[in-house]
């Protein structure tokens, strides 16, 4: 009698008077909606050969009953919610084909009893939460077919059993914590298609004998500790399409006898030991997409022949020893989207031919010596979304695509002169390096608001609290001296306010509104009209308009002074001295306490905040100095501010307007 229930939509639980049901032969239940236990009764049907309740929601132990099935050759019981260990009377199944406990809550260890299970061909337990050792005797009736242990927690080593299993077909163990010697233990298969073992902890080193297993297809050890030399022989398993041995310790050459794996279309000897030369012979492989070289100490050219693997898709040799320039060929390769040629030795320009990769979507280069400029040929490649091509000698113009407009200064930095061409609301074309993340604020979410609306709101006010009001101050710093010193030619703000100074979610300071900006070029005159907010702009523009960074220095430095006061400095900045008074503090008001002066809605800062707020003060101080000449450069605050604060002389109680303004005069 056989009844079959599968795919039904049942729910609820197997009624335990499924027992009586004494010569059932067959029983499938599976991708139902069953849920509750499974009943001890099923131990009742003495005459079932097939059990099928895989993909329900069962849940509890397996019964211990389910050993009185003398007859049962496949149970399945994968894909439920089953939890407990699995009981030692599964021992018992003398005619057990197929055990299938897959992807449950089963923890607990093997029970030796399952090496009694001489007919078992498939055994697949992935998935689950168990632990110990893998039976020793897994294999000992020698037609095991089917080993899928991966995803638990199993240690030890792997069966020795296995060496002379055979008929293996399949074996998956990757996953868990496996130790032992490797060499030790893997024998000779000529069924076996696919074997993985990545992601234990197995040593020893990688048996000739992999080259007899004419039909292995896919061969992954990575991430052990697996060392000694790739084995030429290897190149004898000629039907292999994947082979991952990254991540171990493998040492020596990279053998030529590779190039035979003619239908290799996955080659993955990444992060290990490797050296030498990257074998011509590899341009045999006509069906690879993806080769992952990187973390390596290869030397040598950059294989032109790879020009030779039409389908590549993914090339990556990073982290080796490479130099010479980076060939043309690879402008062949239409199917790649990853190219990761970074952290070699690499020099030269880049080859135009590299436009042409089309489908590219990845590419870094960063950590050479690569010089010249991006070939314009870059402007076509619309499919790119990530580049790096930082600590190098590049320079000229960035392609203007969305992958290097949207890059991060980290993916730029660091080159001899990499610039935006970008045109000014005047309609003067300019050539502007990428402004830090401070100056990068449209495509963020800016929900704080303005600095100027935070201060004017007493609950927000407060919510801003000393350290993040410091690390304000730092942000619009980095940002002003980024456009006068890195930006080709110097970008002068001009509108500098706490209005144009907008804040994200966590407090990070973005300058906006460059409506009024515009370059300063040192070999000609920089006059223009007023442009700027009242309050805000340097005393020298009521008498002329020449535009200099100096200008907005001032501007920093009221913002500044606003940043640590709660409002608008407007009264005290009034008292400070002009440039022809014959002393620099022969007005300020001498003994107010600085502590009066601080934004009264927050506690005084103390500690190493108390520290910075005085700094920032005197930089503040310095940055308002009437004299142009006498003001520091955005450059000579940015780095004062990265430096550490000096301690304290006296207390900050003690401190008065008087000795904040008396700092050493800054000439730039």
């Amino acid at each position: 009698m056989q009844l079959y229930l599968h795919r039904n939509y049942l729910s609820g639980s197997i009624p335990s008077s499924i027992g009586n049901l004494s010569k059932l032969s067959n029983l499938s239940l599976s991708t139902n909606n069953l849920t509750g236990f499974i009943p001890e009764k099923v131990g009742e049907l003495s005459s079932l050969m097939v059990l099928y309740l895989y993909e329900n929601h069962l849940s509890g132990s397996i019964p211990s009953t389910i050993g009185n099935l003398s007859k049962l050759s496949d149970l399945e019981l994968g894909f439920n919610n089953i939890n407990g260990s699995i009981p030692k009377e599964v021992g018992q199944l003398s005619s057990l084909k197929r055990l299938s406990l897959s992807n449950n809550h089963i923890s607990g260890s093997i029970p030796s009893s399952i090496g009694n299970l001489t007919n078992l061909e498939v055994f697949e337990i992935y998935d689950n939460s168990l632990t110990d050792y893998l039976p020793e005797n897994m294999c000992l009736g020698g037609k095991l077919k089917r080993f899928i242990a991966c995803n638990n927690h199993f240690t030890g080593s792997i069966p020795k059993s296995l060496r002379n299993c055979s008929a293996l077909f399949r074996v998956r163990l990757e996953g868990n914590q496996l130790t032992g010697n490797i060499s030790e233990v893997l024998g000779i298969y000529s069924n076996l298609v696919f074997m993985d073992l990545s992601n234990n902890k197995l040593v020893g080193k990688l048996s000739k004998n992999w080259g007899q297993c004419p039909n292995l297809t896919i061969l992954n050890i990575s991430n052990n500790k697996i060392s000694g030399r790739l084995p030429i022989e290897i190149g004898k398993a000629t039907q292999l399409r994947v082979l991952d041995l990254s991540s171990n310790l493998l040492v020596g050459k990279v053998p030529k006898e590779l190039g035979n794996l003619k239908f290799l279309f996955k080659l993955k000897l990444n992060d290990n030991r490797l050296s030498g030369k990257v074998p011509t012979q590899l341009q045999m492989l006509s069906q690879l997409e993806e080769l992952d070289l990187s973390a390596n100490k290869l030397s040598g050219p950059i294989p032109t022949h790879l020009e030779q693997c039409p389908k590549l898709s993914h090339l990556s040799l990073r982290s080796n020893k490479f130099s010479g320039t980076v060939p043309f060929q690879l402008g062949s390769l239409h199917f790649l989207e990853d190219l990761d040629l970074s952290q070699n030795f690499l020099t030269g320009q880049l080859p135009l031919e590299l436009g042409y990769l089309q489908n590219l979507e990845t590419f870094n280069i960063s950590h050479n010596n690569i010089s010249g400029s991006i070939p314009s040929t870059f402007k076509e490649m619309l499919s790119l979304t990530s580049v790096d091509v930082s600590y190098n000698q590049l320079e000229g113009s960035l392609p203007h695509i969305k992958a290097f407009i949207e890059a991060p200064i980290e993916a730029l930095e660091n080159n001899k002169g990499l610039v935006y061409r970008t045109q000014l609301s005047t309609g003067q074309v300019v050539a502007v390096k990428k402004f830090m993340r401070m100056v990068e604020w449209p495509m963020r979410k800016l929900s704080k608001g303005s600095l100027a609306k935070i201060l004017t709101d007493n609950g927000k006010a407060m919510e801003l609290e000393w350290a993040a009001r410091v690390n304000v101050v730092k942000g619009l710093a980095n940002a002003i001296s980024y456009m006068h010193h890195e930006c080709c030619p110097c970008v002068v703000h001009r509108d500098i306010s706490s209005k144009n100074v907008l804040l994200d979610g966590d407090y990070e300071a973005h300058l906006s509104d460059f409506g009024s900006a515009r370059t300063v070029d040192p070999d000609s005159s920089n006059w223009t009209s007023f442009a700027g907010t009242f309050g805000y702009a340097a005393p020298e523009l009521a008498y002329t308009m020449e535009v200099n960074e100096k200008c907005d220095v001032y501007s920093f430095g009221i913002v500044t002074l606003e940043v640590i006061m709660g409002s608008h400095p407007g009264d005290l900045i009034s008292s400070l001295p002009l440039p022809s008074s014959s002393s620099s503090s022969a007005t300020i008001h001498h003994e107010i306490p600085f502590r009066n002066v601080l934004d009264q809605r927050l506690s005084p800062p103390r500690n190493q905040i108390a520290k910075q707020v005085v700094s920032i003060a005197h930089i503040a101080f310095a940055c308002v100095k009437a004299n142009p000449q006498s003001r520091p450069t955005m450059k000579q605050v940015s780095d004062k501010l990265a430096a550490s604060a000096p301690s304290l002389s006296v207390p900050l109680d003690l401190i008065t307007l008087q000795q904040l303004f008396d700092m050493p005069t800054w000439t730039s």
